[in-house]
């Protein structure tokens, strides 16, 4: 949903039938279902962790749409999946989706045991000057967070994970990621150690069990 018409929805929400908001996220209901509404600079981001992440398998358009639809949605949703879909290098490499057996699962043992940390990038810089976007991954409840940043550096990262994931839904037990300098630093390695948070870093060959 485009930043205009989300701050409408917002500012009359008493006015709206079909959207509620709870703690501060706007949801639109459909069949007595609450779906979390998808603002513009997320799309990039809830997209690569529905079809790019290891637990989402790079499957098609189809099963790519009905896996964000049972808890998103934005307008035009199904359009944008096909064209983010048909533009995966790993996709048209392979020339097919890939299979389930493929997949590496990552065994959690509770609610936000772990998450996994990824930074999406390049991406077309915005009207607010941002072309990347970090993304999590709650690996318990499939349940992703999302920022786009102008930067990919040390502090923007520790800010994300402190305002959007400790901040908002508590400290998470491992934190898995790449060891690129944006994740690999004394930065991160304070913010986590303060929170008692191990920091598990991915193979160079399986960089995609991250978030």
């Amino acid at each position: 949903m485009d930043e205009n018409e989300y701050n409408r929805i917002i500012k009359e929400i008493n006015k709206e039938k079909k959207y509620i908001i709870k703690e501060g996220i706007l949801f639109k209901i459909e069949n007595n279902v609450e779906l979390r509404v998808i603002r513009k600079y997320k799309f990039e981001g809830l997209m690569y962790i529905a079809h790019d992440h290891e637990q989402a398998g790079h499957f098609g358009i189809k099963a790519t749409y009905n896996r964000i639809k049972e808890n998103y949605y934005w307008k035009g949703m199904l359009k944008d999946i096909e064209i983010y879909v048909k533009s995966c290098d790993s996709c048209q490499r392979r020339g097919k989706p890939i299979g389930k057996h493929e997949l590496n699962v990552i065994k959690v043992i509770e609610p936000f045991y772990q998450i996994g940390i990824n930074i999406v990038r390049p991406l077309p810089v915005t009207e607010r000057n941002n072309r990347y976007i970090v993304t999590a991954m709650n690996y318990f409840t499939k349940w992703p967070e999302a920022k786009a940043l102008e930067k990919a550096d040390a502090k923007e990262v520790a800010r994300f994970i402190y305002k959007d994931i400790i901040c908002r839904h508590g400290c998470p037990k491992k934190i898995l990621s790449d060891r690129e300098s944006h994740f690999n630093n004394k930065i991160i390695e304070s913010l986590l150690k303060e929170f008692r948070i191990k920091h598990n870093f991915s193979t160079p060959y399986h960089p995609k069990t991250n978030g």
